[in-house]
C-alpha cells in the first residue's frame, strides 16, 4: 500500500469528475443556450417524464412514499427507466441507455458521465432556471461555489448536483483516560501530542507490563497519514490559500515535515504496521487495548466508546481538535466535500423541460428539501416547534435511519442535505466533536473539495501527469518514513524529478480552473 493512497485517489477522481462543459469540448463561451419552451405554463396540468437513476446503491421507485408525495406536490409523475435492483455498475447502466439512443427526459448520473457526453445528451439550464426555478436560482446566486461547479467552461449550467451539508468528516481522537492517568492535558500543540504518545508508551498506559502501546494508528493508511503531516503544518493534497493554489509536497517545507514524521515513526509513536495494518485497525487496537490515537470518520470512530467500554474499564475515548504546529496553526485537510460529483440534468430530448426544471426547483423549496431529508410527516417525523423531528420508532428502528429513508424513496438527486437530519441520529460523543470542529474551522480549502471544472485539454493533461506524479511522491514518502532512503541525500533529486513529471504545470492547470470559478 502506498503512503497516500487516499490523497492520490481522491484527487485523481476529483479531476475525472470535473469535466469540461454542457456542450462539446470545442464550444465557445459565446454560444447561446436554446430558447426556453413555453410548455407547462399551466402548473395544474399533469406531466409524465421518463427518469434514469442508477448509482449502484439506490434505485428509483415511483410508487415509494416520498415520490408519491412529490407527485402530489408537483403534479409531475416520473417513470423510471433504469433497473430496480441495486448492486450493478452505474456507468455500465448509463452507457446502455446512451447506446440505446432512447434518451430519457431526466438523467441522474455522475458528473463525469454526464459531462463527457454532454454534446449529445443534455441541455443548458440557465434560462430555464431564471424563468421557472426561483428557489434554485436564488440558491445558486447565493452559493457561487455550487454554481461554478454546475457550470461548464462554456458558461452553461447543465448539471444540478447533490449538495452535502456540514463540514466535519474525519477527526482526531485520543484516549483521555490515559491522559488523565498521567495528569496530561488535552494536547493543544504538536509538542504536547508527541509528549502524550511518548508517555503512554514509556510508562505502560494499559498496565500490562509490556511496551506494546501504539501512539498513532490508522486503518489501511487511508485517513490518518496526512493528519500526521498536518501536525507539522504540511498538507499532502493541493489547497487554496489567498486565492493561490499551493502544494506543499513541491516545497522545502515538505522536507522538514517528512523528517518529523520519520522521527516519530522511528521512536515508535506511530504504528509500525501503519502501511499494512488494514481496515480492522481500530478493532485490533481496542481489542488489545493498545491504541492511543487516530484520525477517522467521526461517527463510526466515536462509536468505539460504547462498543468497548464494557471490556476496557474506565475507557474514555474523545475527539480533539488537530494539535497546532509550531507556528500555532491548527489544520486538517479533511472535511466533507460540498459536492458529491453526482446529480441530475435535463436531456436534449426532454418532452417538457419547463416541467422538469420546476421539479428541480421543488427540491430547493422548504417542503421539497424537508421531504427528501426527513421523509413523510406523521410517518417518519413530526413537526415540533416548527422543526422536523424524527419519530422514536425511526431513531430506534432496527435499520439505520438512512436505510429507512431509502426504503421509502430517498435518493441523492440534485438538492441540499440538511445536517439536522444527521444530527438527530448521531452519537452524542460525535456531536461534541462536530460542534468543536465547526466552531474552530480548522479545515484546509483543498482543490479536490471545490468540484472545479476543467477544459478538455486540461483534463487530458491532468489524466496523463497526475497519476505518475502522485505515485512517485507516495513511493518517496514511504521510503523516507521507513528509513530506507536518506531524505537529505535524495531531496534535491526528488524536487528535480517531480518537476520533470510536471509538478509546476499541474499546479498551473488547477490555478486556471480555480481562477475561472471565481469569475
Amino acid at each position: 500500500m502506498k503512503l497516500t493512497k487516499r490523497v492520490m485517489t481522491s484527487l485523481v477522481l476529483a479531476v475525472m469528475l470535473m469535466l469540461t462543459a454542457c456542450s462539446s469540448p470545442t464550444s465557445s463561451s459565446s454560444q447561446k443556450a436554446p430558447e426556453v419552451s413555453e410548455q407547462s405554463a399551466d402548473a395544474t396540468k399533469p406531466v409524465s417524464l421518463d427518469f434514469f437513476y442508477y448509482d449502484g446503491l439506490r434505485v428509483f421507485k415511483a410508487d415509494s412514499p416520498i415520490w408519491q408525495q412529490v407527485q402530489k406536490d408537483t403534479n409531475v409523475t416520473l417513470k423510471g427507466v433504469a433497473p430496480t435492483t441495486p448492486g450493478g455498475d452505474a456507468t455500465e447502466q448509463f452507457n446502455l441507455v446512451l447506446a440505446s439512443g432512447d434518451i430519457p427526459d431526466i438523467i441522474h448520473a455522475s458528473k463525469s458521465n454526464i459531462m463527457k457526453n454532454s454534446s449529445k445528451l443534455v441541455q443548458p439550464l440557465e434560462d430555464l432556471i431564471a424563468e421557472h426555478a426561483p428557489n434554485l436560482n436564488k440558491y445558486l446566486e447565493e452559493n457561487p461555489i455550487v454554481k461554478a461547479a454546475a457550470t461548464g467552461t462554456d458558461g452553461h449550467i447543465c448539471f444540478i448536483p447533490f449538495i452535502r451539508d456540514g463540514s466535519v468528516s474525519e477527526v482526531m481522537f485520543i484516549r483521555k483516560d490515559w491522559l488523565d492517568k498521567y495528569n496530561l492535558p488535552i494536547p493543544k500543540t504538536t509538542e504536547e501530542y508527541e509528549n502524550a504518545l511518548r508517555t503512554f508508551r514509556e510508562q505502560d498506559a494499559n498496565g500490562n507490563n509490556k511496551k506494546d502501546e501504539i501512539g498513532f494508528f490508522d486503518r489501511d493508511n487511508l485517513y490518518g497519514i496526512p493528519a500526521v503531516f498536518n501536525l507539522y503544518g504540511t498538507a499532502l493534497t493541493p489547497y487554496i490559500e489567498d486565492d493561490v493554489v499551493k502544494d506543499d509536497r513541491y516545497t522545502e517545507k515538505f522536507k522538514e515535515a517528512v523528517k518529523n514524521v520519520a522521527r516519530i515513526y522511528e521512536e515508535g509513536l506511530i504504528d509500525p504496521e501503519i502501511f499494512t495494518r488494514g481496515k480492522d485497525a481500530r478493532d485490533i487496537m481496542f481489542q488489545q487495548n493498545i491504541g492511543a490515537s487516530t484520525v477517522d470518520w467521526i461517527a463510526s470512530t466515536a462509536a468505539y466508546q460504547t462498543k468497548y467500554e464494557g471490556e476496557i474499564p474506565g475507557l474514555e475515548w474523545v475527539p480533539i481538535l488537530p494539535p497546532a504546529d509550531e507556528s500555532g496553526k491548527s489544520m486538517t485537510e479533511y472535511s466533507r466535500d460540498l459536492l458529491s460529483g453526482w446529480g441530475w440534468s435535463i436531456s436534449k430530448n426532454c418532452s417538457d423541460p419547463v416541467a422538469a426544471i420546476k421539479l428541480f426547483d421543488y427540491f430547493f423549496t422548504e417542503e421539497g428539501r424537508r421531504l427528501m431529508n426527513f421523509g413523510i410527516e406523521g410517518e417518519t417525523y413530526d413537526m415540533v416547534d416548527g422543526q422536523p423531528i424524527f419519530k422514536e420508532s425511526v431513531l430506534k428502528g432496527e435499520k439505520p435511519v438512512v436505510d429507512q429513508l431509502e426504503d421509502i424513496g430517498y435518493l441523492q438527486i440534485g438538492y441540499k442535505q440538511d445536517f439536522e437530519y444527521e444530527r438527530q441520529w448521531t452519537d452524542d460523543l460525535a456531536l461534541v466533536g462536530v460542534d468543536e470542529y465547526m466552531k474552530a474551522q480548522p479545515f484546509l480549502k483543498t482543490v479536490g473539495s471545490l468540484s472545479l471544472s476543467y477544459t478538455g485539454e486540461e483534463l487530458e493533461f491532468l489524466s496523463k501527469k497526475q497519476p505518475a506524479l502522485a505515485s512517485y511522491i507516495d513511493e518517496m514518502i514511504q521510503k523516507w518514513v521507513l528509513g530506507s532512503e536518506d531524505i537529505d541525500a535524495s531531496f534535491d533529486g526528488y524536487l528535480k524529478k517531480i518537476e520533470e513529471l510536471g509538478a509546476s504545470e499541474v499546479l498551473a492547470v488547477h490555478q486556471a480552473a480555480y481562477d475561472r470559478s471565481k469569475q
